[in-house]
């Protein structure tokens, strides 16, 4: 950290360190006071990195498994909050700032935070916990890869959420065998106190990171979302990167929009949205699965209607159209097509933002009218 008044004018800063390098056995002092003064600061207390999974499996009597990394930047100093790390996955912070992400590795010198447990008193730091790595360090940097930290072999997706340059904000969901979908050592309450903020929810709270049960390949699992704005503006949520199973192109990976009967295929696009300041924890999911438009349709009154880049898509499921009507809001027919005798049909998208008025008649002469915005 540079002093406030380091002259503006590039200026080599000489930073000299003293004293002996730690080794050995380190213990750092935490308090446990309530279930709500459970964070404590520390730090890597050695001259070298070290790996976050050994250092939480040595302290699981002390801590609980997450790890948070407090990131800010000059330029957005309202938006700031926590990168936020637990078993392996790693969750930006609202800047965006990812300089702590190496996968499982601690570098030199940082400070991190710490959950402490009933009647814990420290966390204890050892040589086995210590890496070659040498990635990223403020000191001369090694070319070879010496990254000793195991990292395991995560069944995510991490979700963004977009307002100007300057507001971020993202979350991961995700599955592994030994989570529940109810609150674990796998989950990382949101941290975020910035001006935005994307999590899953569980029993109502925001959560960072998620780890649920891995879903019956048969169906679809439906996560519900919370998401925080600052202002009356537009928006977008999008598909930062997916691993695992959920990489493969038949694991669907779908946003629904439930104020606007939407679903958004996010491994094709991100999606666009108006929302006015507020915290909204009843308006998106995530559904996930192969089975996961089939899903979403079963709670739409028998038709699905979703983006697939530009386009919409209707899908009726087990249901046969015989015509669509497509209205503008004021009325004006926008879209017709008789003799469907399909379940599904697409159409170019119009402009965004539209409100769309969708009515359709199904071969059993049976009706359905859903409003939506494009």
């Amino acid at each position: 950290r540079m002093p406030n008044n380091h002259p503006t004018t590039p200026t080599v800063w000489n930073g000299v360190f003293t004293g002996v390098p730690n080794n050995g056995v380190i213990s750092a002092p935490i308090i446990y006071t309530d279930a709500i003064f459970i964070y404590n600061t520390v730090g890597n207390p050695y001259a070298s990195p070290i790996n976050m999974t050994s250092f939480v499996a040595a302290n699981t009597g002390s801590i609980n498994g997450t790890l948070r990394f407090w990131r800010k930047t000059n330029t957005n100093t309202a938006n700031t909050g926590y990168s936020t790390w637990n078993a392996g996955v790693f969750v930006a912070g609202p800047n965006f700032n990812t300089s702590g992400n190496h996968g499982n590795v601690m570098q030199t010198g940082q400070g991190f935070m710490v959950e402490a447990k009933p009647g814990a008193t420290a966390v204890v730091f050892n040589n086995s916990m210590r890496l070659l790595d040498s990635a990223n360090q403020f000191f001369k940097s090694s070319t070879a890869d010496q990254n000793a930290a195991a990292k395991p072999e995560l069944d995510f997706v991490w979700l963004n959420l977009l307002g100007t340059t300057e507001q971020k904000a993202q979350m991961a969901v995700g599955y592994r065998a030994e989570a529940s979908n109810g609150v674990d050592g796998f989950d990382a309450l949101s941290f975020n106190d910035g001006q935005m903020a994307l999590s899953s929810l569980i029993n109502n709270n925001g959560y960072a990171i998620e780890s649920r049960a891995t879903p019956d390949a048969n169906t679809s699992d439906i996560i519900p979302l919370q998401v925080r704005t600052p202002f009356n503006a537009t928006y977008v949520i999008e598909l930062d990167h997916s691993s695992g199973f959920l990489q493969n192109e038949d694991t669907k990976i779908y946003l629904k929009d439930k104020a606007n009967s939407l679903l958004i295929d996010l491994k094709q696009s991100g999606y666009s949205f108006s929302a006015v300041a507020g915290n909204f924890k009843d308006r998106f999911e995530l559904h996930i699965g192969s089975k996961a438009v089939q899903n979403a349709l079963a709670q739409s009154a028998g038709l699905a209607v979703y983006k697939d880049n530009t386009d919409l898509v209707l899908n009726s499921g087990m249901s046969i159209m015989s015509s669509v009507k497509i209205y503008d809001i004021l009325g004006r027919l926008y879209y017709e097509k008789s003799n469907v005798n399909a379940s599904e049909i697409r159409f170019a998208g119009s402009k965004s933002n539209e409100v769309l008025i969708i009515k359709t008649t199904f071969t059993n002469g049976e009706q359905v009218v859903k409003k939506v915005l494009n």
